[in-house]
């Protein structure tokens, strides 16, 4: 029996909030890794670093050597954190078909919107505090807030966050200055009594990136909101902006020169233009996006740790953004026809992602002696009560390849911050929305997740056993990837417990025939490897076992990762999930 779900009524607390019912089966599945599961674990972190004293203003820094671990808030990015938790809580309450955060999210609306001025479309006052409207506008806080703004429109159609969104973007477009091909801001602040300070073009200087650099953050919701209502202002305004970052402001994003500052300003500029290349056929974009990726990609490892700076250091900190980006970019270029970047996709997500979702808080015993030894108290406006039973489903900030807390953190005091954890939820959605596409050709089986559609169930037994049990709703060709790694000739497929010959289009078996109720059951081996990674001028020795991770040595020392050992044999263990199947689908 399939089951889908309807949506109820819209809760309408200045923006609407998009409550939907869970209708599912629980199904017996493998005992395998669940995005779904991850989702609602990310969600709970999420809701419960809400701060009801402050509005429901998220808790941006952790800080977890003290005797008792504190969250606290980021005094200079109030809007900032507002529209980065707006953007994750949306996508993960469409993920798992959530009924019970939907007043959350309105109010993380309300609080988002709350900080623009309704008349000339930009931020009025950074801390929404009882003070007059600030004259200095700022510029770069503004694109993080317009990311949750066009993810909440996405989903709800509220026509007033339309109205927020079409005044802000109408507003920049207004005040940026305008060469024969390309727009810029002066600089990152905008006087709303006097204007721009200067007009001249402004120099790559600052941290990280100079005024350009800054406002990198706008391009992919920019262009998302542009290919999600066809607004030609939006278009006009992205086309110019990214000619400018990328073309004419001089920012060094290591293509021809060192990467100027933090990675995840390479990756995020890289991740925004291959998507907006993608949708306007902007090919000057597309090569200067894949060349920014290669770059980045030499930064890292092969299962996804991605250092927070270029230099790479001896205690360079891995961040959840960049690798989030690096997600997303493999996933565009496989969408555009480079299959084998499926198989880069699937090995960030499958290893660095998920080691880097904190699932338990054991590791606190670990560094009690350091906390015993720092007894110090949080910042004002920080919370301490009950922090340890919150933290799990956030994201690391600073991890080394073996462990969530990197040697940097030790130095940052066991340190975490938001925008990790955000980026950490929408990660997981990536996967999710991705690994399966339905399409007039039919269904494409793309990453070898378990997961529910309409038209099938998939069960993946990975990393436990390469296979991979289809449950056939709707009678269409489907299409299952077989992971680049595999012999074809050990590929075997059965229908209804008869074995079939294999059929292959291109790296994907071709499934035809099939009828409502078929039971399809795809096996292949999965090769035990070795490699050495090189990340914080150390090596690592990987065990692999075919995409998935399964050791790592040395191992960590607080909160070791990769602690997998239980995958090298199998049967999977068996469990009961939902199959829960959202009514709509909401790109991300």
């Amino acid at each position: 029996m399939r089951i889908t779900t309807k949506k109820t009524a819209l809760f309408l607390v200045l923006v609407f909030a998009l409550g939907v019912p869970v209708g599912a089966d629980e199904v017996s599945q493998p005992d395998t890794p669940d995005l779904q599961g991850r989702a609602k674990l990310a969600l709970s972190f999420l809701t419960k670093s809400c701060d009801p004293q402050r509005g429901g203003l998220p808790l941006w820094w952790g800080k977890f050597n003290l005797e008792q671990p504190a969250l606290w808030h980021e005094n200079h990015i109030y809007m900032q954190t507002a529209g980065l938790w707006t953007d994750a809580v949306v996508l993960m309450r469409h993920m798992t078909g959530d009924t019970h955060h939907a007043e959350l999210q309105a109010k993380l609306g309300n609080l988002l919107l709350s900080y623009y001025d309704p008349e000339d479309g930009f931020v009025h006052q950074e801390k929404r505090e009882d003070q007059p409207v600030q004259d200095n506008v700022p510029i770069q806080s503004m694109s993080y807030s317009l990311k949750g703004m066009v993810t909440l429109y996405a989903a709800t159609k509220d026509q007033r966050v339309k109205a927020y969104i079409d005044r802000l973007i109408g507003g920049l477009s207004k005040i940026m200055i305008k060469k024969d091909d390309y727009w810029y801001f002066p600089s990152l602040g905008y006087s709303r009594s006097s204007g721009w300070s200067s007009q001249e073009e402004p120099p790559v200087e600052g941290w990280p990136l100079g005024a350009a650099g800054h406002c990198i953050f706008y391009l992919r919701p920019l262009s998302r909101y542009a290919h999600l209502t066809g607004d030609p202002t939006a278009r006009e305004l992205a086309d110019n902006m990214f000619n400018w970052i990328l073309f004419h402001s001089g920012t060094r994003f290591g293509i021809d020169k060192p990467i100027q500052g933090i990675l995840v300003t390479n990756t995020w500029a890289a991740n925004a233009a291959l998507y907006h290349a993608h949708w306007t056929g902007r090919q000057d974009l597309k090569d200067w996006a894949i060349q920014a990726f290669q770059v980045a990609q030499k930064k890292g490892t092969r299962f996804g740790w991605f250092p927070e700076f270029d230099s790479n250091y001896v205690c360079e900190g891995g961040e959840t953004c960049p690798l989030v980006d690096m997600i997303e970019i493999a996933i565009t270029l496989a969408l555009a026809g480079q299959n084998e970047y499926w198989d880069v996709a699937e090995k960030y997500g499958r290893n660095q992602l998920l080691e880097h979702q904190m699932l338990h808080t054991d590791w606190f015993e670990n560094i009690r002696p350091i906390a015993e030894r720092r007894p110090g108290n949080s910042p004002p406006g920080g919370r301490t009560e009950n922090v340890l039973e919150m933290l799990p489903g956030g994201f690391a900030g600073w991890s080394a390849p073996n462990d969530f807390f990197g040697c940097s953190s030790v130095n940052a005091n066991f340190m975490k911050q938001g925008c990790c954890v955000v980026q950490g939820a929408r990660g997981l959605y990536l996967l999710w929305h991705h690994a399966i596409r339905e399409l007039e050709n039919g269904v494409w089986i793309d990453l070898l997740f378990s997961r529910s559609s309409r038209s099938v169930d998939v069960h993946s037994h990975l990393p436990y056993e390469g296979q991979v049990d289809l449950h056939v709703h709707l009678p269409q060709p489907m299409y299952v990837r077989i992971p680049g790694h595999v012999d074809r000739t050990q590929v075997s497929v059965k229908i209804n417990g008869q074995t079939q010959p294999v059929e292959w289009q291109k790296g994907y078996v071709h499934l035809k025939h099939l009828t409502p109720d078929a039971r399809v059951e795809i096996t292949f081996p999965l090769a035990i490897s070795k490699t050495r990674e090189i990340a914080q001028r150390s090596g690592f020795q990987v065990v692999w076992k075919g995409n998935t991770v399964v050791s790592i040595d040395p191992p960590g020392a607080v909160y070791p990762l990769y602690a997998r050992q239980g995958f090298l044999s199998g049967p999977a263990p068996r469990t009961t999930r939902s199959a829960y199947v959202p009514e709509k689908s909401l790109k991300p």
